[in-house]
């Protein structure tokens, strides 16, 4: 809808985002359009909290940055106790995604 600049640009506002929503964990850009925070220690209950925080942080995110492009986004997570199998660890987050917009 908006091109490959806008894509860009929208992924590097949502880069910045997630850095400011979670300063002291590790964000990593996985595909295009697709993220990965690692939140060691988190359980499920504090996962849905974050989400629940997230899609709120993203509506304070939309209104103080009301230059930047409109963010929708779906968020999955998983929980391990080990992260040496990162191949299960993607495919429990697909399993799990839930919409946010």
């Amino acid at each position: 809808l908006y091109g490959s600049a806008a894509t860009d640009l929208i992924a590097k506002q949502t880069a910045e985002m997630l850095d400011e929503l979670f300063p002291e964990s590790i964000v990593a850009r996985y595909t295009n359009s697709e993220f990965f925070v690692l939140l060691p220690g988190i359980g499920e209950d504090a996962a849905d909290r974050l989400i629940d925080s997230l899609q709120k942080h993203r509506e304070r995110w939309s209104s103080k940055h009301a230059d930047a492009l409109p963010l929708s986004f779906t968020v999955g997570y998983a929980t391990a106790t080990r992260f040496d199998e990162l191949e299960n660890l993607i495919s429990m987050v697909d399993h799990r995604v839930s919409g946010s917009q």
